[in-house]
């Protein structure tokens, strides 16, 4: 049989096992993990002083990072002392001494009789293989540590690196989130909202004015516009911005579709429903929730968004319990939502729920001198995702440039860029490249049709012109014709049926 004090030590080793476990799990901070195992292995084996040793990850030495129980001024010799016995610790190999003066490793060295040390132990703290640091512990009486005491502190070494290695990661993990929403906020912020003329410097007025308020805003705009970008730089330039900014195309979506994206479902609601699932209220909770082509809404659906608004509630599709959502609005459309309520199809009180102010954002070809700086900005980008030089643009081509009337707005000036960057590989942007691609021919006017010569879009083009030239330059393919005018298929398939083409 053990004896009585072995007992007590197993106790109170096992009982500091579960205490390290609970106290080193509940900590997110690197340095409170690093002075709860200092301590806890200070108690445990009875230890009078101690430090905890980190490497250098550049350099691989070890320095003094805590210390216990030691004046300030001593903690560099101490630190220095113990090199010689961390030496043996860095190499995985744990040091126990339980007569340090009549020790042949330790005896020699000053500080044994300068600190009146008779015990010491050291452990490595390492994370599989790696050995990330050390921990220290010494005692002025003679024979306290035992050969226990070392697989003790060896095992708790084992543990504490874990954690602390895990506390490390999750704040690396915050740092790495915060750095990510920075960059998020910064792309999607008034900077990345490219525009010199008359017409945006009242839009950027206009943003300034709503950011740090929570005022509804519809963002008026032909499609390609960058009303989307509009609603990021509110969002991101508000009190909001370090929560979630979430959108969807209403246009785009079934009604059926639309309501479960927006409200979500429960189990069983519908076929295929095998699992509740929040909608986007939902996930956009505390956040932004941008909804485009509010404008196409079925009148079933105006009316559930109004009720949503005005209760600050929604109910999941097939649900009954009502869900409180803190969701800040923000619409956008191509249309005249007045136009659209005076003629009945679209509810005034949802229009005045919506449309606290109004952001009118004027198509490209109304911004006098924006198609050469926005130019510019798509080829840097352009440039730097490829890894390759600006590209200069000839004078011929940005005349042309110019003067084109870009049904798809700046989406379809997006696109046009990337295709002539793409033909044009190392080289300038000139007109020889409309040679090159027979739907930029047609586009710019350098290719006559059946019909006779294709002059230059003008200003007083109308859509449906617009939409016939890009399906003849596509040559019948829809998806292709969306491209070119920089508009999504569903708005191309819309424009289709409401033109009757």
């Amino acid at each position: 049989m053990l004896p009585p004090s072995r007992y007590r030590a197993i106790d109170r080793r096992l009982v500091a096992v579960y205490a390290m476990i609970r106290r080193l799990n509940s900590q997110n901070d690197p340095e409170s993990v690093l002075q709860s195992i200092l301590d806890m292995a200070l108690a445990v084996v009875r230890a009078e002083r101690g430090m905890i040793l980190l490497r250098d990850d550049e350099s691989g030495e070890f320095a003094a990072h805590l210390a216990r129980n030691l004046e300030n001024e001593t903690i560099g010799d101490a630190g220095a002392f113990s090199r010689g016995i961390v030496a043996q610790a860095s190499a995985g190999k744990s040091v126990l001494s339980f007569d340090a003066r009549n020790d042949d490793r330790f005896r020699e060295l000053k500080s044994v009789s300068l600190y009146g040390i008779h015990a010491l132990m050291c452990v490595p703290l390492r994370i599989r293989e790696t050995i990330i640091g050390a921990v220290y512990v010494d005692s002025k009486e003679d024979g306290l540590f035992t050969p226990d005491d070392l697989r003790f502190l060896e095992a708790f070494a084992e543990h504490a690196a874990l954690a602390l290695a895990n506390a490390r990661r999750r704040v690396a993990l915050v740092a790495e989130t915060e750095r990510l929403r920075a960059e998020a906020a910064e792309r999607a912020g008034r900077g990345n909202i490219i525009g010199a003329s008359p017409q945006m410097k009242r839009v950027f007025n206009l943003i300034d004015k709503v950011v740090t308020s929570e005022l509804s805003v519809l963002i008026q705009g032909e499609s390609g516009t960058g009303k989307e970008l509009v609603a990021q730089a509110i969002h991101y330039g508000g009190a909001r911005a370090k929560r979630v900014f979430v959108s969807e195309n209403c246009a785009a979506i079934p009604d059926t579709l639309l309501q479960s994206e927006l409200f979500g479902h429960v189990r069983g609601a519908f076929t295929g429903a095998d699992r509740d699932r929040p909608g986007l209220f939902e996930q956009a909770h505390e956040g932004t929730l941008f909804l485009d082509e509010v404008g196409d809404m079925s009148a079933t659906m105006q009316a559930q968004l109004l009720r949503a608004l005005q209760e600050g509630e929604i109910r999941r599709v097939g649900g009954t319990q009502p869900i409180s959502v803190n969701v800040r609005v923000i619409a956008a459309t191509h249309r005249d939502l007045q136009r659209e309520a005076a003629a009945g199809r679209f509810r005034e009180d949802l229009l005045y729920r919506l449309q606290v102010l109004l952001i009118a954002l004027p198509p490209l070809r109304e911004r006098e001198g924006d198609v050469r700086h926005l130019t510019r900005h798509f080829l840097e980008r352009i440039a730097a995702e490829r890894g390759k030089r600006l590209q200069p643009v000839a004078p011929g081509l940005m005349e042309r440039l110019e003067a084109y009337a870009w049904p798809g707005n700046v989406r379809q000036l997006e696109n046009i860029l990337q295709r002539l960057s793409l033909l044009a590989g190392e080289g300038p942007l000139d007109l020889d490249l409309l040679a090159l691609d027979s739907g930029l021919r047609r586009m710019f006017g350098e290719e006559p049709d059946a019909g006779g010569p294709a002059a230059p879009l003008s200003l007083a083009t109308s859509e449906r012109e617009r939409i016939v030239e890009a399906l003849r330059a596509a040559e019948g393919n829809r998806a292709r014709a969306a491209r070119l005018l920089g508009v999504s298929r569903a708005t191309i398939y819309r424009k289709i049926k409401e033109l009757e083409l």
